[in-house]
């Protein structure tokens, strides 16, 4: 990126294979293919690109996997389980908190286990449970903000008594990273995946639970009571449980006549406390599958040299029903209460994204 010369790497791992009777099995390290997981075939035009489900993480992180293939143990076609384990967020080098005592904020530990049901490549049954320990209130990167707020704690219990708002006329870029721990989340999806007649189709389910346990020592925060998850810690409520639900369903039509293109449907809704792990979404509006309402997207993909080159137009809409898609921070407002004193980012409503891509694969 054109703010530093880093090599950022987005998968990077070795898998060793073996067998123990009929169970076969595997083990893995490195940089996890934890992107573009089953659900995002027909949207990519593509095999299946990652191993948790895209409905519930589209995200990369470091970490392990354990996985057996019992088919021949159970008379089960494609019957396997794979246990994983990765750290969400890094807490030690390179992070200014590895330097300063008063801001240790420890590694978010991540991990689940995926069950395929069966799979005999036309129909698959898949479930994936994952958790995450010590979600912290932020990640480690550069913000652009028209102020900045500091915060004073006279009597060191963590909540700021005084706040003060400074103009950041400059426009200068600040570095952020998190401050606290605030809470823990599970994560359960059930996908049917199918090929029938060669319509590509797909249905999944998911049911997310946030565990409020922590408040964000970030200032600015605090002051717009966005400090803790999907709650705040001066509501009464905020120690309990926030549960939320999603649904995805896509169908993709076989190769169209005359064009020898495909056409693909999707739509997906998300309840006042959704929340997932997919924020690595390459979309400009924010990944769609976080949304807390609607969203339909229709797309086209033309070959031009197979599936090797092609070409994809396509529409996405977005019909927020709550603020805060995404954002583990802060009670979600329903969209017509939302004002200068509940929110704290600007608020969408509908948005409507038109994109071209023309994708190369090697």
């Amino acid at each position: 990126i054109p703010t530093d010369d880093s090599l950022r790497v987005e998968r990077a791992y070795f898998v060793y294979k073996n067998s123990l009777g009929d169970v076969h099995w595997h083990l893995s390290f490195g940089r996890r293919p934890s992107t573009n997981g089953f659900g995002m075939e027909n949207k990519n035009y593509a095999p299946l690109g990652g191993s948790p489900a895209g409905h519930i993480i589209q995200w990369n992180f470091d970490g392990a996997s354990l996985g057996f293939n019992l088919e021949e143990v159970v008379g089960i076609e494609g019957f396997n389980v794979k246990f994983c384990y990765g750290l969400g967020y890094e807490g030690g080098w390179g992070t200014l908190n590895s330097m300063d005592d008063s801001q240790d904020v420890n590694d978010v530990d991540m991990a689940g286990f995926i069950i395929k049901f069966f799979d005999n490549e036309d129909y698959k049954v898949i479930y994936n449970y994952a958790r995450a320990w010590g979600v912290t209130d932020g990640f480690v990167g550069q913000v652009a903000m028209p102020f900045y707020i500091s915060g004073k704690d006279y009597n060191n219990d963590g909540k700021f008594d005084e706040y003060t708002f400074n103009p950041n006329y400059g426009g200068y870029m600040s570095r952020f990273e998190p401050t606290n721990e605030i809470g823990n989340i599970d994560l359960h999806s059930l996908t049917v995946e199918g090929n029938t007649l060669d319509w590509s189709w797909f249905v999944s389910g998911a049911y997310s639970v946030a565990d409020p346990a922590g408040q964000s020592k970030n200032p600015m925060f605090q002051f717009m009571e966005t400090d803790g998850l999907l709650c705040s810690p001066q509501d009464d409520n905020c120690g309990t449980n926030k549960e939320g639900y999603s649904f995805w369903a896509g169908i993709m039509t076989p190769e169209i006549p005359g064009l020898g293109g495909k056409l693909g449907y999707e739509f997906n809704y998300g309840s006042k406390y959704w929340f997932n792990f997919t924020q690595a979404e390459d979309s400009i509006t924010g990944s769609k599958l976080a949304t807390r309402g609607k969203v339909h997207e229709i797309y086209y993909h033309q070959p031009i040299v197979g599936s090797r080159l092609f070409a994809t137009i396509g529409y996405k809409y977005y019909d927020y029903d709550y603020t805060g898609s995404g954002s583990p921070l802060g009670a979600p407002v329903k969209i017509d209460d939302a004002n200068a004193f509940n929110t704290m980012m600007p608020v969408k409503n509908i948005v409507n994204d038109v994109y071209v891509n023309v994708t190369f694969r090697y």
